[in-house]
This record gives C-alpha cells, sequence and structure tokens, in this order.
C-alpha cells in the first residue's frame, strides 16, 4: 500500500467517523424536540377552566407558593430536574468516545550494520451505535426529565396537602379554644347564678358544688384546647414560619363550584403521581426497545499509523472489532420486556390508588356539607336551650341538674358543629389541591 493512497485511506476514515458523530447528534436534538411535545401533549389537561374556590381565610397564591418552594422536599426535587438533565444528555450522547492508543518497541538486528530499530504505532478508534440506537438513547435522555419533572410536581402537591393540614389543624385548634372559652363564661355565669340562690336559700349546697365542678372542669378543657393550639401552631410553624392562620377570616364556606366529574377528570389530568407512573412506564419500553437493539452490538472502528525497519517502512491501515452477541444480551432482553409489564402494573396500581382516594375525598367532602347545615342548626338550638334553662334555673322553675344538662348539650353541639364546618373547609381545600386549582400547582 503507497504512502499517499494509505494517508487518503486514513483521512477518509476519520471524516466517515466524525461524519457519523454529527449524524447522531442531529437526530438526537430532533427527537429530543418531539419528546418535549409528547410530554406536553401527555400532561394537557381537558378540563382547563379556571374554578372559583369558595374558600376564605387561606393563604394567597404568593405566600403558598414562596413556601412550598422553600420546604426540603421541593428543594430536593428542584435539584433532582438538574441532575436528571446531565443524566439525560450522559445517555443521549452515549459512554462512546474516542481511544487512542500509542506503542513504542525497540528491534535488535544480528545480522545487520545498525542493529537497532526504534519502532511506534499510533491507533485511534471509537464504537459507533447502530441499529437506531442514538435515536433510542435520546428519547431516553429526554424521559429522566419527565420523570424528575412529574416527582417535583409530585412533591409540591404532597407540600400543598401538608401546608392544607396543617393550617386546617391550626384554625380548628383556634375554633377549639373559642368554644371552650365560651362554655367557661357559661359555666361561670352559672355558678354564679347558683351562688346567689345559696345566699338567698333557694339552692343546696350540693348544687353550688356542681357548678363549681363544672368550672373547674371547663378550666381544664380550656387549658387542654391551649395546650393543643400551641402543638398545631408549632407544627406549622415549623415548617412555615410565616403562616399566620386566623378562624375570623374564614367566612360560612360555600358550595364548590365544579361537579364531581369535572372535578374528578380534572385531578387525574394534573395527577403528578400518575403522570409519574406513565413516564416510569414510557421509560420501560424505551429501555425494552434499546436493549432489543442492542443483540446487534456496535461495531468498533479505527485507524492506524505506524513506523518500522528504522523508518524505512510506513504502515496505515484501518480497524473494525464486531462483538458476537450471545446468551446474556438474549436474557437482558427479556428481563427487559418483563420490567414493562412490571411498570404497566405499577401505572395500573397508582391509578386504582388514585380513583379510590379521589372517590372517598368527594364523599367526605359532600358527607360533611350534608350535613353541615343540620348541626350548625342544631348547635344554634341547643345554645339557645342552654340560655333560656340558665334563666329558667334563676327564676326557679327548673333543677340545677336540667340546666346542666343543657349546657353540656351545648357544648357538644358546638364542638360538632366546628368539626363539621371545618371538615367542609379541609375536604373543599383537598380537592381545590387535587385539582391544582391554587397556589400555582398547575404550573408544574
Amino acid at each position: 500500500m503507497s504512502a499517499r493512497c494509505s494517508y487518503r485511506l486514513l483521512t477518509g476514515a476519520v471524516l466517515l467517523a466524525m461524519a457519523a458523530t454529527s449524524s447522531a447528534n442531529d437526530h438526537q436534538l430532533t427527537l429530543e424536540q418531539v419528546q418535549r411535545k409528547d410530554g406536553l401533549e401527555l400532561g394537557a389537561s381537558p378540563a382547563q377552566a379556571t374554578m372559583t374556590v369558595p374558600l376564605s381565610g387561606i393563604p394567597n397564591a404568593e405566600q403558598a407558593e414562596r413556601w412550598l418552594d422553600q420546604m426540603p422536599v421541593v428543594r430536593q426535587a428542584q435539584e433532582a430536574i438538574q441532575a436528571s438533565r446531565h443524566s439525560g444528555a450522559a445517555i443521549a450522547a452515549s459512554p462512546h468516545e474516542w481511544t487512542v492508543t500509542a506503542q513504542g518497541q525497540r528491534r535488535n538486528y544480528r545480522d545487520a550494520a545498525e542493529r537497532r530499530s526504534n519502532e511506534w504505532n499510533l491507533q485511534l478508534e471509537r464504537p459507533f451505535r447502530i441499529n437506531g440506537k442514538a435515536g433510542l438513547d435520546s428519547k431516553l435522555g429526554s424521559i429522566e426529565s419527565e420523570i424528575a419533572l412529574a416527582k417535583y410536581g409530585e412533591s409540591r402537591h404532597e407540600a400543598a396537602l401538608v401546608l392544607a393540614g396543617a393550617w386546617t389543624d391550626t384554625l380548628v385548634a383556634q375554633g377549639n379554644l373559642k368554644v371552650m372559652r365560651e362554655q367557661l363564661a357559661f359555666s361561670e355565669s352559672m355558678h354564679a347564678a347558683v351562688s346567689k340562690r345559696k345566699r338567698a336559700g333557694d339552692a343546696s349546697q350540693m348544687e353550688l358544688n356542681l357548678a363549681e365542678a363544672d368550672v373547674v372542669d371547663m378550666q381544664r378543657q380550656v387549658n387542654l384546647a391551649e395546650l393543643t393550639l400551641r402543638k398545631a401552631e408549632a407544627t406549622l410553624k415549623s415548617q412555615f414560619p410565616e403562616a399566620q392562620p386566623n378562624l375570623d377570616l374564614v367566612k360560612q364556606d360555600g358550595i364548590p363550584s365544579w361537579t364531581e366529574p369535572a372535578w374528578r377528570t380534572r385531578a387525574i389530568s394534573e395527577s403528578d403521581e400518575l403522570k409519574l407512573a406513565q413516564a416510569e412506564l414510557t421509560k420501560a419500553k424505551l429501555t425494552a426497545d434499546r436493549v432489543q437493539a442492542d443483540r446487534v452490538p456496535d461495531p468498533t472502528f479505527g485507524v492506524y499509523t505506524g513506523s518500522e525497519a528504522r523508518r524505512s517502512e510506513r504502515v496505515y491501515g484501518v480497524t473494525m472489532s464486531i462483538p458476537l452477541s450471545g446468551t446474556y444480551r438474549e436474557q437482558k432482553m427479556l428481563q427487559a420486556l418483563k420490567e414493562v409489564d412490571v411498570a404497566q402494573a405499577e401505572f395500573d396500581k397508582r391509578n386504582q390508588q388514585l380513583q379510590i382516594k379521589l372517590t372517598q375525598r368527594w364523599l367526605d367532602g359532600s358527607g360533611a356539607r350534608s350535613r353541615s347545615a343540620i348541626i350548625t342548626k342544631n348547635a344554634s338550638l341547643a345554645t339557645e336551650n342552654a340560655r333560656m334553662m340558665q334563666r329558667a334555673y334563676t327564676l326557679g322553675e327548673v333543677d340545677f341538674q336540667a340546666s346542666l344538662l343543657a349546657k353540656k348539650q351545648a357544648l357538644d353541639a358546638s364542638r360538632q358543629a366546628l368539626e363539621t364546618r371545618m371538615d367542609v373547609f379541609r375536604s373543599t381545600l383537598e380537592q381545590a389541591i387535587d385539582a391544582h386549582w391554587i397556589w400555582g400547582l398547575d404550573q408544574d
């Protein structure tokens, strides 16, 4: 082989390798664009209409978004997005790299005037992806970002539920303390009435003792309610230091402006958990396609040159090596196909769990709303009845036991009214979060 011909062959092989690499990169960019388009279609919601959330006394969107972004679990998911982009780029680029091999040797001649010959050999080689592997790697790289984005959305959704739960628990504790203090004031007024009648000789010592015991019991319940409120506030502020819930800002809750079918459709389409399962299923399918394509091994092409025989001979050449596919690649392909079935089963499981959770969420909310009006009316009647019984006792028309019983019934009814009202508040807030109608959750 002449030196000029060998040089042309060497140059042509290098240009061919560079062109193949450039073509693979162009193909990856196109596939990444298509994958991003598919991701938008996957995340599109069929129920995009903005709903009016009938809730007052909740954090506004700016506050809530800032608080959610400060939570460690959300920050962790944000950093994972950046890591996934690097991971995806690495997958799309593939681990194939150029390898340079340099070799030097000294050859000794026995029957020559110049006994030593310093010789060298230089080789450049690289594996190249074939059988559509570059395109599949590009898709696999893109799906890594989709998975990270779905995890980020799910972390913000879960953080929003944590905020809603801690916020509502604090409001419940505030309401319970308010009820206890009102009942304590009522008990003290009853004690004053019994004391007045005792001084007039119209009440017995036993009635006075019962009134004092009732006041002490209410003081105990007030202390317990104060402790519960401090715990609820500590839990809330440990995660959201700027949170300032105020029960006085919570107005009478209205009926949600959404129907169950519309809300369910929206919640399913916005479910980051379901998007994550779908992305993992897509990844499993792409991985199976990639492993199946890998049954055709990637060839390695190379060029080399060298100097031999006291620099009197110059060597140029090309190399090609191809691994022979065997049982290992076949078993890996079968494993990948089974992992697709596993991912499909996981998707079906999460979808079923989501359907159950949404059904329970709707039933809890509708049940609380249906009994709210009845219980609120009952509490109002019980409170009025307790006042009338106290007045009747003051006038000597009923005994103290009847008045005390009416007071306890009023306390129980007030507690139930508060619990039901806050159940409506909690369920409506959680439904709005599930549908991503508040706090910027629809932008995840």
